[in-house]
């Protein structure tokens, strides 16, 4: 019975990475979500050199190779002033106006947001941003569109 059922297991898997694989371009999601089921590493981080020139460096602690990565990535990294940022020279005497930005392209966009997504960097769930696209289309209309007439961006 025991091999009976395992067969039985067996077949049912394959026919089911057959039905995923035959609906990977329609249903992309599903695949990649077996995808990802299937290929979970666990393995971390591997260990990391303290000093490159010494062999026997080696750390092995979390909070060891995370000190090292942070080291590295300081090093590497720039910090722009920003109130330096470069003077461009004009290459035309036209200038084009600014679009008017409706609050029924605002409405669209919102709209065609995919509420399956993950939230962004405003940490706004895009699937709330389309269900209350139509109450808000008009004040995000009118921040960009004074937005573009006084040249300036909003830190927030």
């Amino acid at each position: 019975m025991r091999n009976q059922v395992d067969i039985k297991v067996r077949t049912c898997k394959r026919q089911y990475e057959k039905l995923i694989a035959m609906k990977a371009k329609t249903q992309p999601r599903m695949f990649w979500a077996h995808t990802r089921r299937k290929m979970k590493s666990k393995s971390g981080i591997a260990p990391l050199l303290s000093d490159v020139n010494d062999v026997k460096s080696v750390k092995h602690l979390n909070s060891e190779k995370a000190n090292i990565l942070q080291s590295q990535f300081c090093s590497v990294f720039t910090d722009e002033p920003e109130d330096s940022i470069p003077n461009f020279p004009s290459r035309t005497d036209i200038s084009a106006p600014f679009p008017i930005i409706t609050n029924d392209m605002v409405k669209d966009k919102l709209n065609q947001i995919n509420p399956n997504k993950s939230c962004g960097p405003d940490d706004i769930h895009p699937r709330l941003l389309r269900e209350v696209a139509e109450y808000i289309s008009e004040p995000i209309s009118l921040l960009m569109n004074m937005s573009l007439d006084q040249s300036v961006i909003p830190n927030d």
